[in-house]
């Protein structure tokens, strides 16, 4: 009978350590999929993307269904998230579909979250926990739909839902620390 409890507490410790494992094969999908995109192997790259979108849905859900939620994890959550998206549209940068200031803007968005994280209880905010939602959407739907309409249209829509989340990430924390 001990071999089953001994089973169990191991399955246990899986399913505790399986959705950082999880973020971390989507930390280090980040560069693969950099140099798939850029090899212009953009098949294998939407496979690339598509596991990491997959990784992101499924690893929270799991930390709450068998870990434990904490603001370490959150931050791995959420670094994982911007590397992989860094790295798409690096890539699409470096491959001339869009502009590097969109790039600086989406580090600028991290830089703001990271800043501002520290002053509140929680560190997602209203808007902001959909930011990476859109974002990889726009990078998924850059490899699926490779025209210039499609493309200007994911430039405009990723500029306004970056700026509306800086400026919701403002609000928030002004909102935060004055209840303080």
């Amino acid at each position: 009978m001990p071999a089953a409890s001994d089973d169990r507490r191991a399955a246990a410790g899986l399913l505790f350590f399986l959705p950082h494992l999880l973020t971390g094969m989507r930390l280090l999908s980040a560069p693969l999929l950099w140099w798939l995109v850029t090899g212009f192997a953009l098949g294998a790259a939407l496979v690339c993307l598509a596991l990491a979108m997959f990784s992101d849905a499924i690893d929270g859900a799991l930390v709450r269904r068998f870990g434990v939620p904490s603001r370490a994890g959150a931050y791995f959550d959420a670094t994982a998230d911007l590397a992989v998206i860094m790295a798409a549209f690096g890539a699409f940068a470096w491959i001339g579909i869009y502009p590097y200031w969109l790039v600086g803007l989406i580090s600028l968005a991290f830089v703001v979250f990271l800043l501002t994280s520290r002053l509140t209880p929680s560190i997602y905010d209203p808007v902001g926990r959909y930011i990476g939602g859109v974002l990889y959407a726009a990078a998924f739907t850059t490899l699926v739909l490779p025209d210039i309409l499609a493309q200007h249209t994911i430039l405009w829509t990723a500029t306004g839902a970056l700026t509306i989340t800086i400026g919701a990430r403002a609000v928030h924390t002004l909102a935060a620390v004055r209840h303080r």
